[in-house]
C-alpha cells in the first residue's frame, strides 16, 4: 500500500479541487492509500472520506507561521510517505515539498494549474525566488498546460521537456449534450426560448465577471429574450450582485451558487462566455465544449484551450458592445454538435489520464 499526500485542496470549489476530485474518483485506488494536507475541512470532504481519504489539519501561515511549520514537518515524521502530489497555481508556498525532501519521500511531485500568479507583489516575488529553488525538492514536473509549464519551470526543465503535462480531462460522456437535461434545467430555472448565456467559474477577479456583465448588457439590447446564467461561487460574488443591481439585470441574471449538476446545466445553455484575465487549460472551458458549446473567450487565455474549432478568442481591450454583436451574430442558429469522440481524441478523456496518473503517483 502506497501512502500518497496530497497538497491542494481548499473550501474553494476551483479547477484545482475538482482535477484532484475528478481524477480520484474516475482512478482505481487500489494499492493507494489517500492522505491530504489541508486548512479547513475543502470542498468535496465528504466523498474523499468516503473514498477512504485522511485529512490533515494545519494552520495556515498568516494564522501561525510557527505552527504551521512545526504541524507539517511532524506530518513527515509521523507518516512515511511514499509520494508527495503537491498541486499548486503559483510557487510562491513551497514548505511541504522542502519537508517531504528532508523526510526522504521519494517521488516528489510539483504539478503546477496556473500561467500566472493571482496575488499581490509579495506573492509574486515568493513564486519567482522559489522558482530557482524548487528544483532541489523536487523529482517529477507536472503541469496543466505549456502556459502553465512556463510560468512556473525554469528554462532547463521547458527545453529539455522534462515535464509532462496532464490534461484537465473529464468524462465526456457525462458531460456530452442531452435534450432531457437542457429541458429539466430550462423547466427549473423558468426558461424557454430564451437565449442563454452562461459561465461557469467561481466569483473572482480573474473570472472578470464585470466584463462579463457589461458584454451581457450590451446583448440584452440586442436580444431582450437573453438570459444569464452563472454557476459558482466566491469573494466577488455580492460585489457582481450589487452591479446586477446597478444595470436593472436583475430579471435576466441568474446565479445558481455552486452545483454538482454542471453538466446538465450546460445543456441548457446556449452559448458559452469565458472572458478571463488569464488560466491555463481551463477545466470549465474543456466541460463547456465537450457539452458542444459555441464558447467565446478572451486572447488573455492560452490557445490551448480550443479543443473544437467553435472557439473564438476577443481580446478584452476590445469594447462590450463588440462582443455582444461578435456573440450574437456567431450564436444564432448554431447547430449542437457531438464533440465528445474529438475530446477524448486530443487527451481529455478522463478514463483514459487516470491510468496514466496512478503510475506517476506510485
Amino acid at each position: 500500500m502506497k501512502k500518497i499526500l496530497i497538497y491542494g485542496l481548499t473550501k474553494n470549489h476551483g479547477g484545482i479541487e475538482s482535477f484532484i476530485y475528478n481524477h480520484l474518483k474516475a482512478m482505481d485506488k487500489s494499492g493507494l492509500e489517500l492522505h491530504f494536507l489541508v486548512y479547513e475541512a475543502p470542498v468535496f470532504y465528504d466523498e474523499i472520506k468516503e473514498m477512504g481519504g485522511v485529512f490533515h489539519f494545519v494552520k495556515r501561515r498568516g494564522e501561525d507561521l510557527k505552527e504551521n511549520r512545526q504541524k507539517t514537518k511532524e506530518l513527515f515524521e509521523q507518516y512515511d510517505f511514499d509520494t508527495i502530489w503537491f498541486n499548486v497555481c503559483t510557487l510562491s508556498y513551497i514548505y511541504p515539498l522542502k519537508c517531504a525532501f528532508e523526510a526522504g519521500v521519494p517521488n516528489r511531485i510539483v504539478h503546477v494549474h496556473s500561467p500566472n500568479a493571482s496575488g499581490g507583489w509579495k506573492m509574486k516575488l515568493a513564486h519567482n525566488f522559489n522558482k530557482m529553488i524548487f528544483k532541489k525538492y523536487t523529482n517529477v514536473y507536472l503541469s496543466c498546460s505549456e502556459g502553465a509549464t512556463e510560468y512556473s519551470f525554469d528554462r532547463n526543465i521547458v527545453e529539455n521537456r522534462d515535464y509532462k503535462i496532464i490534461y484537465n480531462a473529464i468524462d465526456i460522456e457525462k458531460f456530452k449534450f442531452n435534450e432531457k437535461s437542457r429541458e429539466e434545467i430550462r423547466q427549473e430555472l423558468q426558461l424557454n426560448d430564451e437565449f442563454v448565456v452562461g459561465h461557469v467559474g467561481r466569483f473572482s477577479d480573474v473570472k472578470n465577471h464585470d466584463f462579463l456583465l457589461d458584454v451581457f448588457n450590451e446583448i440584452t439590447k440586442l436580444d431582450d429574450s437573453a438570459r444569464l446564467v452563472l454557476v459558482g461561487g466566491g469573494e466577488k460574488e455580492e460585489e457582481i450582485r450589487n452591479k446586477i443591481d446597478l444595470l436593472n439585470l436583475n430579471e435576466k441574471v441568474k446565479i445558481l451558487g455552486v452545483r454538482n449538476d454542471a453538466h446538465k446545466i450546460l445543456s441548457a445553455m446556449d452559448a458559452y462566455v469565458f472572458p478571463s484575465k488569464y488560466e491555463g487549460l481551463s477545466l470549465s472551458m474543456v466541460e463547456a465544449q465537450a457539452s458542444g458549446l459555441i464558447c467565446f473567450t478572451s486572447t488573455n487565455i492560452s490557445e490551448e484551450n480550443k479543443v473544437i474549432d467553435q472557439v473564438y478568442f476577443y481580446d478584452l481591450s476590445d469594447s462590450p458592445k463588440n462582443w455582444a454583436k461578435k456573440i450574437l451574430d456567431k450564436s444564432k442558429d448554431y447547430p449542437r454538435k457531438d464533440f465528445t469522440q474529438i475530446i477524448g481524441d486530443k487527451g481529455f478523456d478522463i478514463n483514459k489520464n487516470v491510468k496514466e496518473l496512478k503510475k506517476i503517483l506510485l
